[in-house]
């Protein structure tokens, strides 16, 4: 428990802002990506 308090606040405060960035939508994940290049590869191939 010791070693708990020795760790710095920076993984709470990453923590947060991932929260942040899953609610409002702005996360981007491999897998969010390779569905945004798809849709742009059919839009401009005529799909």
């Amino acid at each position: 428990m010791e070693r708990l308090r020795e760790l710095p606040d920076v993984r709470v405060e990453r923590i947060q802002k991932l929260r942040q960035a899953i609610a409002n939508g702005s996360l981007e994940t491999p897998e969010r990506l390779a569905t945004a290049i798809q849709r742009m590869i059919a839009e401009n191939s005529g799909d």
